[in-house]
């Protein structure tokens, strides 16, 4: 029987199954699965647990006779097994099939495995096997999945981002669910409970990034354009995330545009600096950005910022570093 992912916490509130099978890429969430069943099965009466990792043939046939075997005083026993492949030995077939047509009542099998092919979740053999196991597979998250995700795992920690962190967070992390994990139990032990900002996200991610990210963004105002070819290469050489950057750019151009239709709507500037988080000592350096852009100038770079994020996503080639150095001159008013 096949459930979505998020129904297993509660399909298992009410009755452990013989048979799980969790398939896909997305280690943390079959880790946390694997997790969740071994909990609630401690919980009623399988106290014992054994773990294969990978199988050979010699493996399955051992499988074989622990899966049929008692213990010593009739222990239930969980047997976990986490192959490294999707691939299935004949040998797997005819065993799996084999033991879970008539499952020992004393063993609970969990089987993990990486994204299995759709063509084979069509065959005879492993429809046998999903009619009597609980099948779950894995999938990656689509953008807004992950942002959903992320919130409901802030708010396990009573953690609150402000959008812009929200973003930075996202935009660091998506695709990478470990990493985001990571990152947000550094948080909590860092903060504690608490409303937290992009500087914040950025003090875990890395110390020494920040403080030259900051000065990157000073350089630009100031419209020096040696400091910011430095600061970039540096920031490269260090093995600083390109995503890191390219967020800072395109809060800067945003930043900018907020300015700019206040501006034209003839509202109060004080305000507009206060929501952005531009303290009165930086606010008379941003004045100059009225004399080197225009709404129109800027739109344009944030496309170019649009196109650098294609390319860390690899669906465009060109050098992201490279295009990072002609988007921060541009933003700074320099032609290149």
């Amino acid at each position: 029987m096949k459930i979505y992912p998020e129904k297993l916490a509660q399909q298992l509130k009410y009755d452990i199954k013989h048979a799980y099978f969790l398939s896909g890429d997305e280690a943390l969430l079959i880790s946390e699965a694997q997790l969740q069943i071994i909990t609630a099965a401690k919980q009623q009466g399988f106290q014992e647990r054994k773990v294969y990792h990978g199988m050979t043939n010699q493996d399955w046939e051992s499988f074989y006779h622990d899966y049929q075997s008692l213990g010593l005083f009739n222990e239930k026993e969980i047997i976990d097994i986490r192959l490294h492949n999707n691939k299935f030995s004949d040998t797997a077939k005819k065993i799996l099939t084999e033991l879970l047509a008539s499952p020992n009542p004393d063993k609970l099998l969990i089987l993990s495995f990486p994204k299995i092919e759709t063509a084979t979740t069509k065959t005879k053999w492993f429809k046998a096997l999903e009619a009597n196991t609980t099948f779950i597979q894995f999938w990656p998250m689509e953008k807004d999945q992950f942002v959903r995700w992320l919130k409901a795992r802030l708010q396990h920690q009573n953690l609150q981002l402000t959008s812009t962190a929200l973003n930075l967070l996202t935009s660091l992390t998506e695709g990478n669910l470990l990493a985001a994990q990571q990152v947000i139990q550094q948080l909590h032990l860092l903060y504690g409970d608490g409303r937290l900002n992009e500087q914040d996200i950025l003090k875990v991610v890395s110390d020494h990034s920040q403080t030259q990210l900051f000065q990157l963004a000073d350089d630009i105002l100031t419209g020096d354009g040696l400091r910011i070819a430095h600061g970039l290469n540096n920031l490269a050489a260090q093995g600083t995330d390109p995503i890191l950057v390219l967020w800072l750019l395109s809060k800067e151009i945003r930043a900018y545009l907020s300015l700019f239709n206040a501006q034209m709507q003839q509202e109060s500037l004080t305000k507009i600096f206060q929501r952005l988080q531009i303290w009165p000592k930086k606010q008379n350096a941003y004045h100059v950005i009225f004399k080197r852009h225009s709404t129109k100038s800027l739109m344009t770079l944030l496309q170019q910022a649009y196109q650098i994020d294609l390319m860390l996503k690899g669906i465009l080639t060109t050098s992201v570093w490279d295009a990072l150095k002609r988007l921060a001159l541009a933003l700074a008013g320099i032609k290149i």
